[in-house]
């Protein structure tokens, strides 16, 4: 049985070692569409903190929920599941978000299978200390190969994950269009 850290996790769900890039979050049995699978406690910070070298760790463990505020882990490289921060990224996900930190189902999900999100969906490049692109290794048809703090812009991916946006990720796509 798992260990669960300070976020609510489904029960159905579980940390394995993945093929491609370390540890995932996958389901143990069946999920059904907007079911939610994650609410995400943390270490609230802001830009500035990412220069005190005590949250070096976090930098690239954290989302951004409000402009110069995010959520990162409250233990670093726990052996429990730490929520969000465990699930990897997919340019072809099975999960998005409800309001700031709540994971939900996109669709159904099957037993075995990973639970993704896309970084998009709540990372938007704004750190004062840089973003900095990541190359993606989920190889899914439609894999862009580089995630970008700028690909929340992307209107194809505004269209495809209309409703799964973080809260704060979608206000900013909602003055962008005024």
């Amino acid at each position: 049985m798992n260990k669960r850290g300070f976020s609510w996790i489904d029960p159905r769900l579980e940390i394995r070692e993945t093929d491609k890039y370390g540890r995932g979050v996958f389901a143990n049995s069946l999920i059904k569409k907007d079911e939610v699978l994650i609410v995400q406690a943390g270490r609230m910070i802001n830009d500035s903190d990412f220069d005190n070298p005590i949250f070096a760790p976090y930098a690239y463990h954290c989302f951004q929920v409000e402009k110069d505020v995010y959520i990162c882990p409250i233990e670093f490289e726990s052996e429990s599941i730490d929520g969000i921060f465990d699930v990897n990224h997919s340019c072809n996900p099975s999960c998005g978000f409800k309001g700031q930190i709540s994971l939900v189902s996109m669709r159904d999900i099957s037993a075995g299978e990973e639970i993704t999100y896309d970084y998009s969906m709540t990372d938007v490049g704004s750190r004062e200390q840089g973003w900095v692109d990541m190359k993606c290794l989920c190889g899914s048809n439609n894999c862009r190969n580089t995630i970008t703090g700028d690909d929340w812009r992307l209107e194809e991916l505004q269209h495809k994950y209309n409703g799964y946006f973080s809260k704060y990720v979608q206000d900013l796509i909602n003055i962008m269009k005024v």
